[in-house]
């Protein structure tokens, strides 16, 4: 979202974001919100973690187990 908010294609910003069980996720977005507080170079590393199977920190520095199975197109993690 914060890359389509730069790009000038939304007005859309991240107002809260909630980590669930499992691959989940929960995000509140609005006009006013102040976007994702995560800097673009961090977002970027978690991703290449996650896509090479590596546990990531989750937002609250909790440690994420992902596990992906290619084949099924699944994710599953495991939370504290």
């Amino acid at each position: 979202m914060q890359d389509l908010y730069d790009l000038g294609l939304t007005q859309l910003r991240e107002i809260e974001y909630h980590e669930t069980h499992g691959s989940e996720f929960y995000v509140t977005l609005g006009r006013h919100g102040n976007g994702a507080q995560i800097p673009r170079l961090e977002v970027l590393e978690r991703i290449e973690a996650e896509s090479a199977g590596a546990p990531v920190l989750a937002r609250d520095d909790s440690l994420i187990d992902i596990d992906i199975d290619i084949g099924c197109g699944e994710a599953h993690a495991a939370g504290p």
